[in-house]
């Protein structure tokens, strides 16, 4: 099953770069599930991209599930028609309410790509200064059409109108670390008004970048990175870096404790999805490829909700930290459920007490 898993991961990567990377993909041969590629792609956002690369290589795939994966495709296309409207709506009636927010990231992101139809389903995310205002905001998104599509338990929710845009709304940073919410804290100090707005928030691309790494981390170590994280960060970090910026995002990125799992992520990332003079840039030594090899095998593993073996320490260190705060977080809910039952016991006997107590003065 491990196998089959970073067999599919890698035939996806493959289509995937070769569509990104707009060269020609090497025939694709034996037997192929196309029923388990589609449902992998679909999971990790690429089934746009796995459609393209059908279609400019002349593949032979199943009827049905060649008109599965133009679905998706088309489901690109409405989305790249509609989100920038959609976003600047939101974005306007939080101007208007006077609600301070901060963008975590936008649909903008499709503009890095080759071509816009390249890029995944981009929410809209919005973290909000004031726990107060993510009740507001709600409010005004319900009044607006919006309905909860995917609840974030503690941190936020998705909304969505149905069959259009969809936006994330975090009231609390969703990482569960003491580390990684220091670290948040010092970006959203760094984060400035947009043009023309006083109450809509941003960062600039060295911190967006940031953010798109530590998340990068966060994720392949709670096995929820997905190969359109990896697709984003490459896109992202390709046109915003600086060659006299690394210094700065290497010092960022320490300040959550993952400077050196994003940093091979990212290399990941180029060895997917960049070009041969990208990843020559880049240089790897041999001994260094088996750590890749765990990395990438680690990320498909990730999609069955396993973990393969992992040598990254700083890997081993976030993954520990996030063990001990959800085994916290389970001992405050135990407690939490004691006492309430405990309340619901006394309650109930007085209860019982009063009862006894009007029968037998009664008589």
């Amino acid at each position: 099953m491990e196998n089959q898993n970073f067999y599919e991961g890698r035939i996806l990567v493959n289509m995937a770069a070769s569509v990104m990377r707009q060269d020609d993909l090497k025939p694709l041969h034996g037997n192929l599930d196309w029923e388990r590629l589609f449902r992998v792609a679909d999971y990790n956002k690429i089934s746009n991209l796995i459609y393209l690369a059908v279609l400019g290589n002349n593949e032979k795939m199943p009827e049905r599930w060649k008109t599965r994966f133009y679905e998706r495709y088309s489901d690109i296309l409405k989305f790249n028609e509609s989100c920038t409207e959609g976003e600047r709506e939101i974005l306007v009636l939080l101007e208007l309410k006077k609600i301070p927010v901060l963008v975590l990231s936008s649909s903008s992101r499709r503009q890095l790509y080759p071509r816009e139809e390249m890029a995944g389903e981009s929410s809209l995310k919005l973290f909000f200064l004031d726990p107060e205002d993510y009740l507001f905001a709600k409010g005004y998104l319900v009044n607006i059409g919006y309905e909860t599509d995917t609840l974030y338990p503690g941190v936020g929710e998705k909304m969505r109108i149905p069959g259009r845009f969809s936006v994330e709304i975090y009231h609390t940073f969703p990482f569960k670390t003491q580390v990684y919410q220091r670290g948040m804290e010092k970006l959203l100090q760094r984060a400035f008004l947009k043009e023309n707005g006083n109450y809509i928030y941003e960062w600039n691309a060295i911190d967006q970048l940031v953010y798109l790494m530590i998340q990068s981390a966060y994720l392949y170590v709670t096995g929820h990175l997905q190969i359109r994280h990896l697709a984003d960060l490459y896109v992202f970090y390709r046109k915003a870096a600086e060659e006299d910026q690394f210094q700065e995002l290497e010092n960022r990125l320490k300040e959550f404790k993952v400077n050196i799992l994003a940093q091979k992520l990212l290399h990941l990332s180029y060895m997917w999805f960049g070009t041969r003079e990208e990843c020559a840039s880049m240089e790897t030594e041999e001994e260094e490829l088996q750590v890749f090899d765990i990395l990438e095998k680690n990320v498909f593993y990730g999609m069955t909700g396993k973990f393969g073996p992992e040598t990254d320490e700083q890997a081993l260190d976030l993954r520990s930290d996030i063990l001990k705060e959800e085994e916290r977080e389970n001992r405050m809910e135990k407690r939490a459920l004691f006492y309430r039952r405990l309340r619901e016991f006394f309650s109930l006997v007085r209860r019982q007490l009063k009862e006894l107590y009007d029968i037998l003065y009664s008589r």
